[in-house]
């Protein structure tokens, strides 16, 4: 609660990705150019990856990292949604990705805590790498496209405010034309009889 008695807004608020959709944005960029990094080492480690613990632990941690990132922004999504600050409706979709989301962050938690080794083929690591490119660049591109909206809505509503306030002034100064009473012309003789 504030001093005035009015409840305050939940500091989460400020994360979830349609009020905040330049804070995401920069953030699936970012888990999209660590994909890329990581893409680039799959393919060039691909011969020696046993013999590169480092290259192993990079992948595992990038792996929980964007998994990690994917269950926020899922869940900040559907509690938004789910909660009493919209009337956006929450679909089937987007339990069943938070549900996906978070089996997979435990599964990378898990394997991550293993400490497991790649070995061998790693056409299934650089296809789930190539698939998280993709994801992410397209969320940041739908994040870009909200973030542009949010702005001409905006721009939009000030616009409107500023139309709404010339129509209701008049040439009288920009005085709201309800209230302003013009006196009629007062003659000489007229003052003369008032007095």
């Amino acid at each position: 609660m504030t001093e005035e008695g009015v409840p305050q807004a939940p500091a989460w608020l400020e994360w979830v990705p349609e009020k905040a959709p330049k804070k995401w944005f920069i953030i699936n960029v970012i888990c999209a150019l660590a994909s890329v990094v990581v893409l680039v080492e799959l393919l060039v480690a691909s011969d020696e990856w046993a013999e590169r613990p480092w290259a192993t632990a990079l992948y595992f941690v990038w792996d929980f990292g964007t998994t990690f990132v994917w269950v926020v922004e899922t869940g900040l999504e559907v509690a938004y949604r789910k909660s009493d600050h919209t009337d956006a409706s929450l679909s089937c979709d987007h339990w069943a990705e938070l549900v996906v989301a978070a089996y997979l962050l435990l599964d990378s938690g898990h394997t991550l805590l293993v400490g497991k080794t790649l070995k061998g083929g790693l056409g299934s690591e650089t296809f789930a790498v190539v698939v998280n490119i993709i994801f992410f660049v397209l969320i940041a591109a739908k994040t870009w496209e909200d973030m542009r909206a949010k702005q001409q809505q905006q721009q939009q509503s000030l616009e409107d405010d500023g139309d709404e306030a010339a129509s209701e002034t008049t040439r009288y100064g920009g005085i709201d034309d309800s209230i302003v009473t013009m006196p009629l012309p007062v003659t000489n003789q007229e003052l003369h009889l008032s007095a």
